[in-house]
């Protein structure tokens, strides 16, 4: 489901606690220190963005406004929040006094039945009017009416339920509970006369629970779901019943003989001559459209249509053979076709018309991936906390399961069992959505554009298929080190999908990135040596087809690569220090580390290089599609090969006076410049310092740049340029595991937006039906302005030493994220985190590949305790260290919510909008 088709309406969150998050979020970052929370420097969200903080407030609110959808309530709390300064003394007291907060958005026209008071938020319908809908009523005795709910004298549970007057013809969306009726919650009624009362559904009176408005026959064991027709219905609609001595008869509608008209009834009398929607049909009929009927001697054939042999038209209707025992949804292939999941089978008679058709089912993909270990091992808070920020900066997040785990052995030793974990490559399942597709068109040559654009629509994008894999590995891996190390990497030797050319292409995503992953534990020189021969790089950075100079021509080599490749994957601008600071020449002036001739000796190197093909005259098509005997996966899969006669030939300068020879090969060439860049003394204090920035802090002391760089040195027992020891160095670095309360001003980074939904589905274990994942991600992108291999240029979303304007600045810290953050991204990424706890689902799944959902078991096993959740989110969100002061506002609105559901998604969703959660410290 996309984003923008989600529904807009607001679940029982009470509008008083979401303004008071909004208004509180609004409020708290004006006066939040970024970093430490320091109370000393508290830089304004003015200073931050260069903006009027009253405007701010405004766009925030508008952002809530836009959820009223038409509610009074909500507009008029809306309308009197535009004022800043009502909102400044609002906030003032409702954190002082919550109960007062509840009475002070006041209408001067409402009078509190009674006292003659004004009455906040509540409006009171006369005993005449016949219309009062969502007008809630207080009783004169009543002291506390929060929310107006109002329960009859006998009812000991009524949470939620408002109540119709007795002679209210009209109360939609008001529920009413029987004075016998200790549990019907969600429970709506209709007066007995009323012959039409569309989702208001009615329980028995001496019927104890009726949840969700189930009735059964007496003798019926299961039949969950199906509402019952009296016998004089004229119309049954939709409404399915059961025959009596049906045990299992879920969601199968019935008629009786007399009823008129049995609409999408599955069954229909001899004499029928339309059975539209019917699954059986008499032998007779020309039309079996939808019609599942199973033979005799199958066991089980649940949603397998079968049409009779002279059937004109079988459309939708996969065929299961005698012998097979279950076909449940799935089509019918040809003999030699040994898998053929979700590939529909059209008559021969009829391809031109066969309109295929996928619904919603598990991929056929079957992942290689253990499930997750959800065991929980008995540790300390203390541990655990700590375990959880580990995890934070190592991987996207963990579960509290995860968390767990690691606390019992520490993280040293989970580290080195992660060094050991194999590769979780992200082609195996963008591979199996591209076969597919390959293969279903294949079948069905005589498909027309139009009709495979809408199978297009069901089986997702097969353009993004390689944003699937990335999710698949991402959330279900267990090299959860790697997969994280990857996406630090990702941001440093930057390709984009936005380049149509290689975004539009599977297999130069899912390689690219998989050349990442495959290097993200091995040597620095390998990994520069990989991501400089990658087609994908040498596509965006047009160094592919890169040829010698001709002087005839006036032409020489293209200079992009040359300069990139020491500008941002490994030396930076200028000379530095093992600590990342700046040498400076005897003027104090800042030392290059190269210049223009030094970019244009460079591009000499990497001439000559095009697609490894068998095509002889590769060397120049840009299009892979040209190319006589190799397709898209044949080339983006694998790394360039030096075509010699199109590389610049005679001696090249490189820095540090090293020479390359006349007379050498190109790949000999580009050898000597991958040693000359890797052995440069900028490497370990460059790469080090980013990859400190991506994973812990965006200030590290130098000191801890210093004992970084020692390790990609080789001076801690490893060779240089070893990942696994630059990450150790990194991710167990005292600066790195002291704790948020010896935390110094400069500590801590601002969550990216994207990696704060990535972590929200692991702390609450995002699952799907076959463990696999899928999202075309072009909501999101447009929404949170950031996503995996989707940056806007070569030098990613945001620059590593950006610093906004402010105490920031003044202070000579930066804060890089900050670079795409401003007021319109806070509201959309609170937008996004509401939406996912809305609905339970945060991606927006490709077609009908299974959809995920956050699972809250663990939460709301101990919600009732408002303490001990709060103390579990604290963890799992926070590791620990939530302020007292945004713990003690979530727990007063926490306390007036009795559903347990409510409290939990409550819960997360003002921990994700807090400051606590949007820095990691």
């Amino acid at each position: 489901m996309k984003f923008t088709q989600r529904t807009t309406h607001r679940p029982r969150f009470a509008w008083h606690a979401m303004l008071l998050a909004t208004i509180y979020t609004c409020l708290m970052f004006t006066s939040f220190d970024i970093y430490a929370k320091d109370s000393s420097v508290k830089p304004t969200l003015a200073q931050k963005f260069s903006i009027n903080a009253s405007k701010t407030i405004s766009r925030r609110l508008s952002g809530l406004e836009r959820d009223c959808d038409g509610d009074e309530i909500c507009e008029r709390i809306i309308e009197l929040c535009e004022d800043r300064a009502f909102c400044l003394e609002l906030l003032r007291i409702c954190l002082d006094d919550p109960e007062l907060c509840e009475e002070i958005l006041e209408e001067d026209e409402c009078e509190v039945e009674g006292d003659g008071e004004e009455c906040d938020e509540m409006r009171e319908c006369d005993d005449d009017e016949e219309d009062c809908d969502d007008m809630r009523e207080c009783d004169d005795d009543d002291e506390e009416c929060d929310d107006m709910r109002e329960c009859e004298e006998d009812e000991e549970d009524c949470d939620d339920i408002r109540e119709c007057d007795e002679d209210d013809e009209d109360c939609d969306d008001m529920r009413e509970c029987d004075e016998d009726d200790e549990d019907c919650d969600d429970m709506r009624e209709c007066d007995e006369d009323e012959e039409d009362c569309d989702d208001i559904r009615e329980c028995e009176e001496d019927q104890e629970d009726c949840e969700d408005m189930r009735e059964c026959d007496e003798d019926e064991e299961d039949c969950e779901d199906i509402p019952e027709c009296d016998e004089n219905s004229e119309e049954c609609e939709d409404i399915p019943e059961c025959d009596e001595n049906s045990e299992e008869c879920e969601d199968i509608p019935e008629c009786d003989e007399n009823s008129e008209e049995c609409e999408e009834a599955p069954e229909c009398d001899e004499s029928s001559e339309e059975c539209e929607d019917a699954p059986e049909c008499d032998e007779s009929s020309e039309e079996c459209e939808e019609a599942p009927e199973c033979d005799e001697s199958s066991e089980e054939c649940e949603e397998a249509p079968e049409c009779d042999e002279s059937s004109e038209e079988c459309e939708e209707a996969p065929e299961c053979d005698e012998n097979n025992e279950d076909c449940s949804d799935t089509p019918e292939c040809n003999e030699e076709d040994e898998d053929c999941t979700e590939t529909p089978d059209c008559d021969e008679e009829n391809e031109e018309e066969c309109e295929a058709s996928v619904t919603e089912q598990p991929s056929g993909y079957v992942n290689p991936n253990p499930a997750a270990d959800r065991t929980i091992m008995t540790v300390s808070t203390e541990a655990a906390n700590d375990a959880s920020r580990f995890l934070t900066h190592a991987t996207f997040g963990g579960s509290y399961a995860t968390i767990s785990q690691v606390a019992s052995i520490g993280p040293d030793m989970w580290l080195e069992q992660q060094f050991e974990q194999p590769v979780g490559y992200t082609m195996p399942f963008t591979q199996y959505l591209v076969n597919r597709v390959i293969r279903y068109e294949e079948e069905n040559e005589d498909l027309n554009d139009e009709q495979l654009e809408a199978i297009y629509e069901l089986i997702g994008d097969p353009e993004r298929y390689w944003v699937d894999g990335w999710w698949t590995q991402v959330m279900t891996s267990p090299d959860m080190v790697r997969q994280r190390v990857a996406m630090a990497l990702s941001e440093i030797f930057v390709v984009s999908a936005n380049v149509e050319e290689i975004g539009a292409n599977n297999y130069a995503m899912a390689t690219y990135y998989d050349v990442l992953l495959e290097n993200s534990f091995g040597n620095f020189r390998d990994l520069l040596k990989a991501v400089t021969l990658s087609p994908t790089m040498g596509f965006y950075l047009s160094h592919i087809h890169n040829a010698k100079a001709d002087p005839t021509k006036g032409t020489f080599p293209d200079e992009n690569y040359a300069r990139e490749v020491m500008q941002l994957f490994s030396i930076g601008l200028y000379e530095l220090n093992t600590d990342g600071t700046r040498k400076v020449d005897g003027s104090g002036n800042f030392i290059p580390t190269y210049g223009q001739e030094d970019i244009r000796e460079f591009a000499k190197i990497f001439t000559g290089l095009s697609w490894d093909s068998c095509d002889p005259n590769a060397f120049g098509k840009m299009d892979i599609f040209e190319l006589e005997c190799e397709d898209d996966a044949d080339t983006f899969t694998r790394q360039m090969k030096m075509y010699e006669e199109h590389h610049e030939p005679g001696v090249k300068s490189l820095l540090n006076g090293q020479v390359v020879p006349a007379g050498q090969s190109g790949m000999q060439d580009i050898d000597a410049a991958i040693d000359n860049l890797f052995n440069h003394p900028n490497v370990g204090p460059f790469i080090g310092k980013q990859l400190i920035q991506r994973l812990v802090k965006s200030n590290p002391s130098p000191d801890y740049i210093s004992r970084v760089s020692a390790a990609f040195n080789g001076e801690t027992g490893s060779a240089r340029g070893d990942m696994k020891a630059v990450l150790r160095a990194i991710l167990l670095d005292p600066e790195a595991r002291r704790s948020p309360s010896e935390a110094a001003t400069s500590d801590g980074r601002l969550r990216e937006p994207f990696l704060r939904v990535v972590h929200l589905m692991r702390a609450f274990n995002a699952t799907s039906s076959d463990n696999t994942f899928s999202d075309d991600g072009y909501e999101m992108a447009a929404t949170l302005r950031q996503y995996v291999l989707s940056a806007p240029s070569v030098f990613n979303f945001y620059l590593p030493n950006y610093a906004p304007n402010g105490e920031i600045k003044d202070a000579g810290l930066v804060a890089p994220e900050f670079q795409i953050t401003n007021a319109s991204t806070i509201i959309d990424i609170k937008n996004v985190i509401y939406y996912s706890l809305e609905t339970g689902q945060v991606l927006a799944n490709s077609g009908a590949l299974p959809a995920e959902k956050l699972d809250f078991t663990e939460e709301l096993a101990i919600a009732s305790d408002v303490d001990a959740l709060l103390d579990r989110l604290d963890t799992v969100m926070t590791y620990g260290s939530m302020t007292s002061e945004t713990k003690a506002i979530i727990k007063d609105t926490l306390e007036s919510i009795n559903d347990n559901e409510t409290r939990v998604a409550t819960a997360v969703y003002l921990i994700a909008i807090s400051p606590d959660y949007a820095v990691a410290i």
